[in-house]
């Protein structure tokens, strides 16, 4: 019988798109992940996650079938654990993109000393407003995601953080050849997430007017790292934005060719449940990720 570990490690690997990345997110090892996975497939009697070249996963199609009723399994299960908590506060839980958790451990004093509470709990996400609508509820759950617009969401209450701003991006020698004019943006393919993103028609509009060819855009996950890695090995181009491109920038991965003409807006978003002490101290609490924007055009 497959046990809730089993499944929150296959839900994980499935979201992350990759053993590595799951195991970087939970902090625990490669091998662990993997043995786990691999007790879960016999424990069901199929394989469910396919081993490619170059470390991702991919779920074979009973994995496909597996993993909605995992996330059922594990909600259940999280259901069960709330409702037999006692009358105490329920720590925050706040859910975001690894990319932020990584600027908030890096500062975590300054995010303390802003107001965020020392026992937060973090859940890493690519879709941080979904995961909190499927798992979060009541006052404790909150999202920080980068949007288009604020959420107009009836039973939600959202405030902006911040401007983030949006460049494309490619190898560095990819971005030597546009830069001498051996090679021009219409030769490249343009690289998405999937179609179905939610932002890729904002991606679709920057492109057009960076003069990228509608023939070259292929879609693919919707995992912006594993668009980043694809770029990095320059096979395309992509925009990301800036703040979270900002670690392949500086290991020398990526390079910002030319800068988006609009911005995206950090956003926290919450049950309308939250009080509304609470709700401001979680918005005071992520000022600090006002003074971490990324300027790639200032090491130009």
């Amino acid at each position: 019988m497959p046990t809730t570990r089993q499944l929150e490690l296959f839900i994980t690997v499935a979201d992350a798109g990759s053993m590595r990345r799951a195991a970087d997110r939970l902090g625990i090892s490669q091998p662990s992940i993997s043995k786990q996975i691999k007790a879960l497939e016999r424990d069901v009697g199929a394989e469910l996650i396919v081993r490619t070249r170059g470390g991702r996963a991919v779920l074979s199609r009973f994995g496909e079938e597996l993993l909605e009723d995992a996330r059922k399994s594990v909600d259940m299960n999280r259901r069960i654990r709330n409702r037999s908590r006692n009358s105490q506060v329920d720590k925050p839980r706040i859910f975001l993109r690894d990319y932020l958790l990584s600027v908030i451990k890096a500062r975590f004093a300054e995010f303390v000393a802003a107001g965020l509470a020392r026992d937060t709990q973090f859940i890493v996400s690519e879709d941080p407003a979904q995961s909190m609508a499927r798992d979060g509820s009541g006052g404790d759950a909150f999202a920080v995601f980068g949007s288009l617009h604020l959420p107009a969401e009836r039973n939600q209450v959202s405030h902006v953080v911040l401007e983030q701003s949006c460049s494309i991006y490619a190898a560095p020698h990819v971005a030597r050849d546009l830069a001498s004019g051996r090679l021009a943006i219409t030769e490249l393919k343009t690289l998405f997430p999937a179609e179905e993103f939610k932002l890729t028609p904002w991606l679709e509009r920057m492109f057009e007017r960076a003069g990228a060819k509608q023939d070259n855009y292929e879609y693919g996950s919707h995992f912006i790292d594993l668009v980043m890695d694809r770029v990095a090995a320059g096979e395309g181009i992509s925009i990301f934005m800036d703040m979270h491109a900002h670690h392949m920038v500086e290991a020398g991965k990526l390079v910002a060719v030319q800068p988006c003409q609009e911005s995206l807006l950090l956003v926290i978003l919450a049950d309308q449940a939250v009080q509304a002490a609470t709700f401001a101290q979680v918005c005071r609490a992520m000022q600090p990720l006002r003074t971490t924007r990324f300027d790639p055009w200032s090491k130009s």
